[in-house]
């Protein structure tokens, strides 16, 4: 039976179901675990359609006789490893009696051994809505389900087992080590909820390097640019000062305290070089930081030339 072949059949089984066609359902339950006998929901699907059939009714005489012959067999194909064929065995003590926990706690033993949790936990809560006061059936479910952390469901079952015996010392000293492992949620946070892994933070640092390896370069030569900004200002006050200073004398001047301006010289310093009866050089140089020594020199004509890296 292919998987498209399969969910269609139990699609049938649960429309059976549904309309209380319980022998149907039960026909087609039955075939799907003799395919496929970890199918969860169809084993479960075929204990409820038995229950429903059977609701009202008592087991007989022979069907207790008739049990234990089963179970015989069933132990049997268990140590020979068939699983199946055991599955198949206590399924038909379970046809006989729906409300059997023993044999339902069988079920689920067998599928814990075979790694199966969730096939345990099912049939487990089966046989504990068999057997309320099947204080070893909820003891198995609380220490499944605090496998699976589900605490919750863990504590309801540990305090079920209790109101059958408040005396029980394994169920107290369970209750106890699952308060203490709510105190450590609580306290640290659940992994899901609260905190950052290795991982998250390696990778957030990552980002802020990459970031930072793009951003700070840019921020520092915006700032640079900007100090640039008084150079240029100041050979623009030598330019004009030594215009003035032409006109009226007719040849330029090396001596910058021969000019009418003010120079702000925090990050530049500034020099004439050069100057002829029709022509001058004025140089500034940067003060301090990566770029100290590095030049601006421009001519009378405002050309500029220099090793200043924004230039």
């Amino acid at each position: 039976m292919t998987e498209k072949e399969l969910k269609e059949f139990y699609n049938k089984g649960l429309l059976a179901f549904e309309k209380q066609n319980y022998d149907y359902a039960i026909e087609i339950f039955s075939q799907i675990i003799s395919v496929q006998y970890d199918h969860l929901e169809a084993r479960h699907y075929l204990h409820l359609s038995l229950q429903k059939k059977t609701e009202g009714s008592k087991p007989s005489l022979a069907s207790s006789v008739n049990k234990l012959f089963l179970s015989m067999q069933a132990n049997a194909a268990l140590k020979k490893g068939d699983v199946p064929g055991c599955l198949e065995i206590l399924e038909k003590i379970i046809a006989s009696n729906p409300s059997d926990s023993e044999t339902l706690k069988n079920i689920a033993d067998i599928f814990y051994k075979k790694g199966m949790e969730l096939h345990a936990i099912n049939n487990l809560e089966e046989a504990k809505l068999a057997n309320p006061k099947d204080i070893n059936a909820l003891k198995k479910l609380g220490e499944l389900y605090v496998k699976r952390e589900d605490y919750r469901n863990a504590k309801s079952a540990y305090e079920s087992a209790l109101k059958i015996n408040p005396n029980d010392t394994e169920v107290l000293k369970s209750l106890k080590n699952l308060d203490a492992l709510g105190t450590m949620k609580l306290e640290f946070g659940s992994e899901k909820n609260k905190g950052f892994t290795l991982v998250e933070v390696l990778i957030v640092v990552i980002i802020i390097g990459i970031l930072a390896s793009i951003g700070i370069p840019q921020f520092a030569a915006s700032i640079e640019k900007a100090k640039g900004g008084e150079a240029r200002a100041g050979l623009g006050h030598i330019q004009t000062g030594e215009k003035i200073y032409y006109a009226e004398r007719e040849y330029y001047t090396t001596n910058l305290s021969d000019l009418d301006i003010n120079l702000t010289q925090k990050y530049w310093s500034f020099v004439i070089t050069t100057p002829t009866s029709d022509s001058f050089t004025a140089t500034t140089t940067r003060l301090g930081g990566t770029h100290s020594g590095q030049t601006i020199i421009m001519d009378e004509r405002s050309n500029m030339s220099g090793n200043w890296e924004y230039l």
